[in-house]
This record gives structure tokens, sequence and C-alpha cells, in this order.
């Protein structure tokens, strides 16, 4: 597991990869990591989890891609995406789950669909969150550029906003 202090060891790699669960944390952690190395971040939003977002990455440097659609990827961007970090976010499912439900996270079907299910899976009972979680501890021991932070070391950076003052923020909201 890495730690808040091990942030600048990712500076080895050109391009990083900030994923995990939906809710995990994972817009904090790719602002910090990207001002930490002092990387351009680009989110979700900027590049999406599909063909052009993916080529956009990798043929972009000095760049943190923070997009929890991603996991699915992981095997692929690992054995293709040359000089490339993996960093997942991880946070106790349960902190996951209250935040979907402060917020009203409505994407449960379409990150199921990104995770390469059958089309026309019922979703429902589905558990997205453990599901990615489960894949990333499979991988995460097997190869030397994948890492693990949790949730919770990114508090001791000056970025990070205490739970109380993150009452009634937007889903990829950082900053009050």
């Amino acid at each position: 597991m890495m730690k808040h202090e091990d942030i600048p060891k990712l500076a080895k790699y050109t391009r990083i990869l900030v994923t995990g669960p939906q809710r995990s944390g994972t817009q904090i952690a790719g602002r910090i990591i990207a001002r930490i190395l002092d990387y351009e971040f680009h989110n979700w939003k900027t590049w999406s989890a599909n063909p052009a977002g993916i080529t956009s990455f990798l043929t972009t440097k000095r760049v943190v891609w923070q997009n929890p659609s991603m996991v699915g990827a992981v095997p692929f961007l690992r054995a293709n995406g040359g000089d490339l970090g993996i960093v997942f976010v991880w946070r106790e499912l349960a902190d996951i789950h209250a935040s979907e439900e402060r917020i009203g996270w409505t994407g449960h079907a379409q990150e199921v669909a990104k995770m390469c299910m059958v089309p026309g899976y019922d979703a429902s009972g589905f558990d997205i969150a453990k599901r990615k979680q489960e894949m990333w501890s499979y991988w995460a021991n097997r190869h030397p550029n994948l890492y693990t932070i949790p949730y919770q070391c990114l508090s001791a950076d000056e970025l990070w906003a205490p739970k109380t003052d993150r009452v009634g923020w937007l889903s990829d909201q950082t900053r009050g």
C-alpha cells in the first residue's frame, strides 16, 4: 500500500492512471498526484473511457488521468501503456456506498456495462465497487507498475477537505 509520502516515487512514469470504484476518491487522488508531480491532470470528463480517450492518454506525457471507469482496461493498459503507472484508490465499501447514497449516484448500470458485462445483464444487486476491488486484488501484487493507495492517506495533503466541509458538493468537486 502506498502512503502519501510515496507519491513522488510515481515520477518514474510519464503517464499515471488513477482508477478505482466510483466514489472511492479517484478525483482527489488524481489531483493530488498531479500536483505533487507537477503533471497535467485530466479526468473522466476530459478523456472518456473509450478508444479516443485511451489514445489521448497513451500519447501524452507527464499526465495523470483520473477515470474510475478504466478498471476493466487495466490489463490492456498495463501491457500496452509503455511508461505507465496505475494507481487504484482503495476505500472501504461501506464508505463508497454511503457516498453514492449521499450524492444520489445513478451510474451503476453504465459502470457495469463498462466492466464488459453481457448486454442486458440484470445489474440489480450487483456490487460494482466490490467487483472492482476483487479484480484489483487479483492483479495488484502481480505487476510492479500497479499501486494501491488508501483513501484515508490522502487526508495528509493540502488539497484534502474534511468530510464535514464536503456537504452539498458535486460528484467531482474537490474544493469548496
